[in-house]
């Protein structure tokens, strides 16, 4: 489970410094993705606003400024 999602994690960062914009990014990566368990809500944490993304087994990733990570 850990290296799918290491593997969507780099996609969507790789995806972003390529220059796609986060509404590409859900629409063309995540939205349908198997890990992707629900829309993105917003949040705001030490480093600012953010968009959380609930992924299966209750991990979520986060993006904001610095891109994707996971929390």
């Amino acid at each position: 489970m850990r290296d799918l999602v290491s593997n969507l994690l780099e996609v969507c960062n790789a995806a972003r410094r390529a220059g796609a914009d986060f509404p590409r990014i859900w629409r063309d990566i995540l939205q349908h993705h198997p890990l992707v368990t629900g829309d993105p809500v917003q949040g705001i944490g030490e480093a600012g606003p953010h968009l959380e993304i609930p992924l299966f087994a209750g991990q979520v990733m986060l993006f904001g400024a610095e891109g994707f990570a996971i929390k």
